[in-house]
Order: C-alpha cells, then sequence, then structure tokens
C-alpha cells in the first residue's frame, strides 16, 4: 500500500493512502499552508489542471500522475508500506 506524507506548516506530519483521493488532496492542501498545492498545479498540464476541481473523475493513471507532481524530498513524499 503506498500513502503520501508530508509536514504542514505547524510540523505536524500528514498521511493519507494514496487510493483514498479526498484525503490525499487534504494533506496537499496542508503542505505550506496551501501556498504549495498552488504553486504545483499552476505548472500542471492544462490537460488537468482545467479539471483539479473534478480529481475524483480522474483515471487512475491521471490521478498517480497528478500525485507524483507533488514528489519532493521533506515536503511530499509517497511511501510504500
Amino acid at each position: 500500500m503506498k500513502i503520501g506524507v508530508c509536514v504542514d506548516g505547524d510540523g505536524h506530519f500528514n498521511a493519507a493512502k494514496i487510493t483514498d483521493r479526498p484525503s490525499v488532496m487534504k494533506v496537499l492542501k496542508a503542505i505550506m499552508d496551501g501556498d504549495y498545492f498552488e504553486d504545483v498545479t499552476e505548472e500542471l498540464d492544462d490537460s488537468l489542471y482545467e479539471r483539479i476541481d473534478d480529481y475524483m473523475l480522474f483515471t487512475e493513471e491521471e490521478w498517480l500522475e497528478f500525485v507524483h507532481t507533488f514528489e519532493q524530498r521533506n515536503t511530499f513524499e509517497l511511501i510504500e508500506i
């Protein structure tokens, strides 16, 4: 099972199963009080950026591509457990 882990602005660890999309979005938006989410999503391919509010409709491949764009050491990491 893969989980996404980050540290929020207060230094708290947050984690979510990669398949639990709403929880992953909550974790991603907690990074740097939401600034990181905004910075990363602005750089997305238009086909994903324009549909970000409908992330539940992303195919599995699109979802994984979306999540992988946030990976950065000590900011957001995917961990296999």
